[in-house]
């Protein structure tokens, strides 16, 4: 017997499925969200700001911890993904992901809060995500109404950032950005995690979504050479993932901005062995670790710029390959990290690199909790410095 009217199926897409009556059904469950708060660890604190009522568009916005009551520091507008119809800025996985950007960049991060399909059809996620970026862009001068963007976000340092289709719409404000100007800020940047652009079975679902689309060759969907050379930055980073559907229309996207005749400079990093978006399941996944470092903190561009001979963020100094790791010319290392620095990523993640690259020797790493970067320096005679130095002192001893 077939299926009453009301119940028949007549679109069925990776991430929903449309009746015959018109009602979507999402195939994913609404995510567990997270309020904002102060990460009692990192010191990230976070906050909520609406930024439009009608219709409804606010961000999520990620403070690190200050060093000085006028700190200045980067900013970077980042998008969510989940194929435009799930998924939020506090989303368990977004929240967790922004708050260590934040604290291992040592950036703010202003995180958009979008319409989603189907209750607000694309084109809602490129325009509110317009909104957004125009509403920071506000506070260039000063006299914004958000007071932590007013008095820490350096607008000479602004960056653009996605996964998925979060990548997708970071593209798009880039190139309204070359386009349109974006008075008072400076894009230095746009880092694009497993973008989602046309080329594979999902253009159908998109095609759907957006019912004003202009078909396949829509650059929202399909960006061509033309509006690639006026994206509105000085540098692309792209991620892919081997085991990634979309891999081939990243590698496309790369090849293809090459080639337009944009001044700027792309880079693409493959993640291999993995799949689309990976870190949100492990954020401290060796990988994961990785794909954040590459995005690079404020201390690598210090570095890149005291290094006029650099050869990048793969520079071997600033980041040992495996080959490099094998070769050290000692028996024993011992990394000591701290819970409460913003690089116990990186010296986690040497440690776990060294052990895995055929190094023969022996490696131990060692946590000062609840401390902070060289926190010893400050009283040598405190219970955890006098810790580490014999530590340190006991492994010189060792035989």
């Amino acid at each position: 017997m077939a299926p009453p009217a009301d119940n028949e199926v007549v679109h069925e897409f990776r991430f929903f499925k449309v009746y015959k009556d018109s009602r979507v059904e999402l195939v994913w469950p609404e995510f567990p969200k997270f309020p904002p708060s102060t990460d009692l660890i990192t010191g990230v604190q976070s906050k909520d700001v609406m930024i439009l009522t009608e219709p409804q568009v606010s961000v999520r916005i990620f403070l690190p911890k200050l060093k000085a009551p006028d700190q200045k520091l980067p900013l970077l507008l980042f998008v969510h993904g989940g194929g435009f119809v799930m998924f939020s800025a506090s989303a368990i996985p977004y929240h967790v992901l922004c708050n260590k950007v934040a604290a291992d960049a040592n950036v703010i991060v202003v995180s958009v809060e979008y319409g989603l399909f189907p209750t607000r059809p694309i084109p809602a996620c490129y325009e509110d995500s317009w909104e957004a970026l125009q509403w920071v862009a506000s506070h260039a001068d000063g006299s914004g109404s958000e007071p932590w963007l007013n008095n820490h976000a350096d607008f000479g340092k602004v960056f653009l950032g996605g996964d998925s289709g979060g990548a997708n719409i970071s593209h798009t404000l880039a190139f309204q950005v070359g386009s349109l100007g974006l008075p008072g800020v400076k894009v230095v940047g746009m880092i694009m995690v497993h973008p989602f652009f046309g080329g594979t079975e999902d253009d159908k679902m998109w095609l759907y979504m957006c019912p004003s689309n202009r078909g396949l060759d829509d650059p929202r969907l399909n960006p061509g050479l033309e509006d690639l050379a006026r994206l509105g930055c000085e540098r692309v980073l792209i991620f892919v993932a081997e085991k990634d559907s979309l891999i081939a229309v990243g590698r496309n996207y790369y090849e293809k901005l090459k080639k337009s005749g944009w001044k700027g400079s792309v880079e693409i990093v493959e993640n291999e062995d993995e799949e689309h978006c990976f870190y949100l399941h492990d954020l401290n996944s060796e990988k994961a670790v990785e794909l954040l470092h590459k995005c690079g903190t404020e201390d690598d561009k210090m570095w890149l710029y005291m290094c006029p001979s650099n050869s990048g963020l793969d520079d071997p100094r600033l980041n040992p390959g495996l080959e490099d790791l094998a070769r050290l010319g000692c028996e024993r290392v011992l990394i000591f990290v701290t819970e409460k620095d913003s690089l116990i990523a990186v010296g986690r993640n040497y440690y776990e690199k060294l052990k895995k690259n055929g190094w023969k020797g022996s490696v131990e790493i060692v946590e000062n909790e609840d401390e902070e970067h060289c926190f010893y320096l400050h009283d040598l005679n405190s219970e955890k410095a006098v810790e580490l130095l014999h530590k340190f002192v006991s492994f010189l001893k060792q035989d």
